[in-house]
């Protein structure tokens, strides 16, 4: 697949210039510049995740110390002495390990490669108690209905709550966070957001129409209590009928997006008189698809991924964050949402419409990681002023809590 796509960015380029050469209509420079573009953003999409490749295995090999699931989420349980864990610029993965437990350094030293390029750092806060900051800062927020802060994450780099906050507020939010928050501040990182969130509203990819014509995209074909059935986002999917190809889809059976609640996803039984057929493969393009066999059991900040929807269709990133309280459009906290920004920071990862599309890693093969949320424009990292783009996205594993199974073969 990637070679086919290398070829058709190449053969677009060839043909541009046969085009001056024999008189044929000739391509816009826009044409010309957006070709070559999209084919350096693959090499360089390419080149990023088989150099993470045995980061990538040093953090599955670490996660099989962690193999609890916590029953109502679906995400994993973390021991104590866990302080997070990332993939460098550098394509090293570094482990934090709370000072003072040198008998978890030990254990990682028998559980990890020595040959993989793994680096264990001590970190003087765990990663759980960093959740526990996180979701009380989220709550604190949520009582007093600041409408200026977008979410809130856990940043495993710098082992800070990231806070987003729009930019008009950007001055005031801050003071009111360090009056009221003012035992976590030092904790605390800011982010300015330009824009609000956007709600990035039978292949992976597909798009769907609902009942009030807007439009979100297809996430992942399985089963849930035995039945046929098809995930996208939540927000979607409440309180509309959706359509595919202008056929019913079906009735939802589970709808997650209301205040407080662990993902955004809906899981819906398809229709017996739809005549879908459902798949394990997401869309590369609207002619090619891709299939995935495996879900990711955990996810890496730092690590490369992929996705496509009906907007944007296929677009990459990294993961940024893992623990993120996303707050829907300033309407209420969404809980154990992951994040990704674009691999280049003026490049759109998703955009409205994209809702419910699959999202996949690619480091180990192509493994299915969960569907897209949502997507946030024009935010600036305040420290270097790097303009980047963020997208939202539920883990497939919170969504295979409540029972639902995805199709992998």
């Amino acid at each position: 697949m990637k070679r086919t796509v290398k070829f058709l960015a190449v053969g677009l380029i060839i043909s541009i210039v046969l085009s001056t050469v024999i008189g044929a209509p000739a391509f816009s420079e826009e044409e010309v510049a957006k070709a070559g573009a999209e084919y350096e953003a693959l090499q360089a999409y390419e080149e990023l995740s088989r150099a993470q490749a045995p980061a990538v295995e040093a953090g599955l090999a670490l996660y099989t110390l962690f193999p609890e699931r916590d029953q109502k989420t679906g995400m994993t349980v973390y021991p104590e002495w866990y302080g997070g864990c990332y993939i460098g610029e550098d394509n090293v993965f570094y482990v934090k390990i709370v000072e003072g437990n040198n008998a978890s350094k030990s254990l990682l030293a028998e559980t990890i490669s020595s040959e993989l390029p793994y680096e264990i750092i001590d970190s003087d806060i765990s990663y759980n108690e960093l959740a526990r900051i996180r979701d009380e800062i989220v709550e604190t927020i949520d009582d007093i209905n600041i409408r200026y802060i977008a979410g809130a994450g856990i940043d495993e780099i710098t082992s800070k709550i990231s806070i987003d906050l729009f930019e008009p507020y950007y001055n005031e939010a801050k003071l009111v966070i360090k009056e009221i928050l003012s035992e976590y501040y030092s904790r605390l990182d800011f982010t300015v957001c330009y824009d609000t969130s956007t709600q990035a509203n039978l292949f992976g990819g597909d798009k769907l129409t609902a009942s009030d014509l807007s439009i979100g995209t297809l996430g992942w074909c399985g089963t849930y209590g035995g039945v046929s059935c098809v995930v996208t986002a939540g927000h979607v999917a409440q309180g509309r009928m959706l359509y595919h190809n202008g056929i019913y889809l079906g009735i939802n059976t589970v709808v997650s997006f209301s205040s407080g609640c662990w993902g955004d996803y809906a899981i819906i039984a398809l229709s017996s008189s739809g005549s879908f057929t459902p798949t394990n493969q997401a869309r590369m393009s609207s002619s090619s698809t891709v299939s995935l066999s495996y879900v990711a059991g955990s996810l890496i900040t730092g690590q490369a991924i992929a996705k496509y929807g009906a907007t944007t269709g296929k677009t990459t990133g990294v993961i940024s964050s893992t623990g993120y309280a996303w707050k829907t459009d300033g309407l209420f906290f969404v809980y154990g949402i992951a994040t990704a920004r674009a691999l280049n920071y003026t490049d759109v990862i998703s955009a409205a419409g994209d809702s419910g599309g699959p999202v996949w890693t690619t480091n180990q093969g192509n493994i299915l990681a969960g569907i897209v949320n949502g997507g946030r424009k024009g935010a600036v990292l305040v420290d270097d002023g790097a303009t980047f783009y963020t997208m939202f996205f539920t883990p497939m594993t919170t969504i295979m809590s409540t029972g639902f199974t995805p199709k992998l073969s």
